[in-house]
């Protein structure tokens, strides 16, 4: 299976956003231009953030997350979230249910992701862990985009991740 496109509808139609995991591979070389196109932007009066997370690993697996925040959330609890798993680059495997937690250092800035991804009913799910090797901030069009590219470790398999956080400026 090649590298798929993959869309991406949380919030009821309130963010659209498309991944081509075909540029995941620049991760890798520590490129930490987005591979994700908002097709659909969050309406920032609703959410105050949009988190995205793509993530390749040795073994050709991809992980995906895409999540909003609502304005006034204290904690994960109330996020949006969609995510994917492409198995070894064979099967495309929709979460049912995706967990993510992150740890920021005392700017305020992203330092560690972990995700939970549940693809079946049954236990364990599948569980991602990054850690961040750099990061940058920029902004455009009243948005702040917060880049970190991570070195990422799923089921024993290392890889890495780009996870942004775009919020209003």
């Amino acid at each position: 299976m090649s590298a798929p496109l993959l869309r991406f509808e949380v919030g009821e139609g309130a963010a659209v956003v498309e991944l081509d995991a075909a540029e995941l591979g620049s991760l890798a070389a520590g490129d930490d231009e987005s591979p994700w196109r908002v097709t659909t932007a969050p309406d920032w009066e609703r959410f105050d953030t949009l988190r995205l997370l793509a993530a390749r690993f040795a073994d050709g697996t991809i992980a995906a997350l895409i999540g909003l925040r609502p304005v006034g959330a204290r904690g994960h609890d109330t996020d949006q979230l969609a995510a994917v798993l492409v198995d070894r680059g064979e099967s495309v495997e929709n979460a049912h249910e995706a967990l993510l937690s992150t740890e920021t250092d005392a700017d305020g800035r992203t330092r560690r992701v972990g995700l939970e991804l549940w693809t079946s009913d049954e236990p364990p799910p599948r569980r991602l862990a990054a850690d961040r090797a750099h990061s940058t901030v920029a902004g455009s069009d009243g948005v702040e985009r917060e880049a970190a590219v991570m070195e990422a470790r799923l089921d024993g398999e290392t890889g890495t991740a780009l996870f942004e956080v775009l919020r209003p400026a």
